[in-house]
């Protein structure tokens, strides 16, 4: 028995095994993409986007030249599907509109904020011919608080006649993730509509 156990003990010693994975990042975190498009969807969501009807047709153009953002083409879908909701529908060219939604944003970017208690990581010298040594991070208390930021509005035109027809005035949309570490144990908060952690 002594043999077989020293025997199987030697054959996992002499086992070698090795494996590699591809892994890539894209520029944007999937963090920093749900905060802005949560925060889009929260604004819009305030939104009374319902038009007089004209001759039974509600025909709006999507003017976003006023739209300069990151994230423009989530906004001017989540528009398009939030008036088509409302009973609207989208006219590809001015010329067959009954309206001129101009999309503007004031504001659609994330923010972030770091409080940590405990010893942050620094550089130790090294002596000559050797790299210095970066100390790791030890928290008692960290967090990371990341938060994303949307003010919209959409200012209608009557494209008959370039009057004003309505305007949604400014809305807010927030959102929010943070990064917590208690006594090194890492977890999070968010308010994202997350399906599984």
């Amino acid at each position: 028995m002594r043999f077989s156990i020293s025997a199987l003990l030697a054959l996992a010693l002499s086992l070698q095994g090795c494996a590699t994975w591809d892994v890539s990042n894209t520029k944007r975190t999937a963090v920093e993409q749900l905060l802005l498009s949560a925060s889009v969807d929260r604004a819009l969501n305030q939104m009374d986007l319902s038009l007089e009807s004209r001759n039974g047709a509600r025909r709006v153009f999507l003017d976003a030249v006023n739209l300069e953002a990151e994230d423009e083409p989530y906004v001017v879908a989540a528009v398009r599907e939030r008036l088509g909701a409302a009973g609207a529908s989208i006219a590809d060219v001015r010329e067959n509109a009954d309206y001129i939604a101009e999309i503007r944003a004031g504001a659609l970017a994330t923010d972030s904020s770091t409080f940590l208690v405990g010893m942050p990581s620094f550089t130790l010298p090294a002596p000559s011919g050797m790299s210095d040594i970066k100390t790791p991070e030890l928290p008692f208390f960290k967090k990371l608080h990341q938060r994303g930021t949307a003010k919209l509005a959409i200012h209608f035109i009557d494209a008959a006649n370039g009057a004003f027809a309505g305007s949604t005035g400014n809305k807010y949309g927030r959102a929010n993730y943070n990064r917590w570490v208690l006594f090194l144990i890492p977890f999070h908060t968010t308010d994202l509509p997350l399906e599984n952690d």
